[in-house]
């Protein structure tokens, strides 16, 4: 009898290994980050920041979502005879918990640099996030002269649709482009972080209407992306769960939404785009495929590696990748704005 207890214990752990695949699938379907904003905070943040919210709906499919939008500020000359009220133009700190780790974030830009740049940046969020995560982001392109825009990807936020980790992702970006977006403002620069960088790579390649692309730990295909969630985010899971059971889940999750493993490796896809590529993470990101360094040796790819970031840190700009980018604007071409160098010229 003194076995009893041992044996009842042993066949529930068999059945819920055995039954954990369907399980964890049906974890995938539903993950969500932890939000970096409350609901009350954030109309006040949409306030501050000049952040409207508009709706779309496809004129090709089902598919319908929410975007933030901001539109780039008129540039105005510089009037010399004011005292600054701050040493710095726009001054951003925070503090993200990913998990893993806690990353500090401090961006510090001069006066000098306000609508410098023009054209539109897409920014598109990971898989269990949503359109807010980008709102500081959101504030520095557009302070750098950019009109920006976010939208929640297929099943996530206010969007409808299933899930589709990337892949169909993309197709319905691809459509939003070249109907939301037509008349945006170019150059056109697609920013996709994790998950939202396959569906970035998959926008590009539909529309052809990006003029660059910049993948912020951009995940490794989905299965081994599955494993470094794990890892990463509830590694007592990842102890009690066998590797093989995750990476299950991840196939059961991908083919009911009508995807395949095949087509969540972007790295073919890469020397196929052509256009300018920033390529940035860290290099011990178990989610990512940053540490593929072969994956991302081509002419138009740079890739940067900052082990001081987490795998959600890179959706809020630092001033190291402030830097980074600044540095890469320069292989797009139309880039720096017309107006602000009249304006300065004057």
């Amino acid at each position: 009898m003194k076995r009893l207890p041992y044996i009842i214990s042993l066949s529930a752990l068999v059945f819920l290994v055995s039954g954990c695949a369907g399980l964890i699938a049906d974890e995938i379907e539903n993950a969500k980050l932890k939000p970096v904003f409350s609901e009350g905070s954030l109309e006040e943040l949409y306030d501050v920041l000049n952040l409207s919210t508009r709706d779309y709906c496809s004129s090709t499919t089902s598919f319908c979502t929410q975007y933030l939008y901001s539109a780039a500020s008129p540039a105005q000359p510089t009037d010399t005879n004011t005292e600054p009220t701050s040493e710095y133009g726009l001054e951003l700190k925070t503090n993200l918990d990913s998990g893993s780790k806690v990353v500090e974030k401090v961006l510090l830009l001069d006066e000098q640099l306000e609508n410098k740049y023009q054209g539109t940046v897409l920014l598109l969020h990971g898989h269990g996030g949503d359109k807010n995560i980008w709102a500081f982001t959101m504030d520095y392109f557009h302070y750098l002269g950019f009109d920006v825009v976010a939208p929640d990807l297929p099943g996530h936020g206010n969007a409808n649709s299933q899930r589709s980790y990337g892949v169909a992702d993309g197709r319905e970006m691809a459509d939003f482009i070249n109907s939301e977006l037509k008349d945006a403002a170019r150059p056109l620069i697609i920013v996709g972080h994790s998950m939202g960088a396959l569906a970035a790579v998959n926008a590009a390649r539909d529309s052809q209407a990006a003029d660059g692309l910049i993948l912020l730990a951009p995940m490794q295909r989905f299965d081994k992306a599955s494993l470094g969630v794990a890892q990463t985010f509830t590694p007592w899971l990842n102890m009690l769960v066998p590797d093989s059971s995750i990476a299950a889940g991840a196939e059961l999750a991908l083919t009911r939404s009508g995807g395949t493993m095949a087509q969540t490796d972007m790295l073919p896809a890469i020397p196929l785009l052509g256009v300018p590529t920033l390529v940035y993470g860290a290099q011990n990101d178990p989610v990512s495929n940053v540490s593929d360094e072969n994956g991302w040796r081509y002419p138009h790819v740079q890739r940067f590696v900052n082990d001081d970031e987490s795998h959600i840190s890179p959706v809020m700009v630092g001033q190291k990748e402030h830097e980074m980018f600044v540095d890469w604007f320069k292989n797009i071409p139309g880039i720096e704005s017309t107006t602000k160098q009249e304006s300065v010229s004057e």
